[in-house]
């Protein structure tokens, strides 16, 4: 018994650990060398490796049926950011979905409904807003309310995305392995596992927890596939919303994408320094 419960609480402050930072320990990947200077704000290209306006990043957004936005959670800059880019797709008829990491895709029928109600009403009380969606308190509504409202009172779509506690606790217990090419080959499962390990090292307790390693490794990797399924199966343009480790094109959802032979698409990742995010991960890099 006491082995389950130091097992458990290990795990608790590793997810917790991670949902916090959005996983900012990626910045541990090896990086390209850097042109330009790492404390500049702006939104940096990868691929023309220089800073472009805001306007010139919306207009690459445009014609780009899904659009995959990394944060990390409790910025709220970043959700600032997300509900601009949001605001301008809608304006420009680029965009009718809205996924979120912060819900599961179990809830879509209630939340579906809750929807309907909402713009029935004209609702704008956050309180009400936060208690029809039936928010998950453990994501803080200060954080996401203004976004949720906003979403609530458009004709968006908004979709659940992730798994709910109990698929969590059937993966904990044992599923069938996930299938995939690139998105469970050992490369990157291996790159997930050096990411864990550079945090668990961190602890005395853990060192000998390569089974609790391999069982966060199978969850994230089950999480980033409904994600991915959610982005497929619904209304297009759409914009996913998730912790910048869940969007990265080097272990995230872009790789399940691409097991699904879906490629058009675009991420854009939100920190507070450059060379904290591996150019590789994104499209664009938004410092704020």
């Amino acid at each position: 018994m006491r082995m389950v419960i130091v097992i458990v609480g290990f795990l608790m402050r590793v997810l917790a650990f991670f949902l916090i930072i959005g996983w900012s320990i990626i910045g541990c990947v090896s990086q390209p060398s850097l042109t330009v200077k790492a404390v500049q704000q702006g939104i940096f290209d990868t691929k023309q490796r220089t800073f472009i306006s805001y306007p010139d990043l919306l207009m690459r957004l445009r014609d780009t049926p899904m659009v995959l936005i990394g944060e990390i959670h409790d910025q709220i800059s970043h959700h600032v950011a997300e509900q601009k880019i949001i605001l301008d797709l809608f304006e420009y008829n680029q965009l009718k979905s809205v996924m979120l990491e912060m819900i599961p895709s179990s809830q879509q029928a209630v939340l579906s409904q809750a929807q309907r109600l909402l713009r029935l009403n004209h609702q704008n009380d956050d309180s009400i807003i936060k208690r029809v969606l039936q928010w998950d308190n453990k994501w803080d509504w200060q954080q996401y309310g203004k976004l949720l409202s906003l979403i609530a009172n458009s004709t968006i779509n908004l979709y659940g995305a992730n798994l709910d506690k109990n698929e969590i606790k059937v993966l904990w217990a044992g599923a069938y392995p996930l299938q995939g090419r690139l998105s469970t080959s050992n490369t990157v499962k291996q790159r997930l596992r050096k990411l864990m390990n550079s945090y668990t090292a961190q602890h005395s307790d853990s060192n000998s927890q390569p089974e609790i390693i391999d069982k966060l490794i199978e969850i994230q990797q089950f999480k980033d596939r409904r994600m991915a399924e959610t982005l497929i199966k619904n209304h297009k343009p759409s914009l996913l919303i998730a912790g910048r480790y869940h969007v990265s094109k080097l272990f995230g959802v872009p790789l399940h994408l691409y097991d699904y032979q879906y490629i058009d698409y675009k991420v854009v990742i939100l920190t507070d320094k450059l060379d904290a995010i591996n150019f590789e991960e994104a499209d664009y890099i938004w410092v704020l």
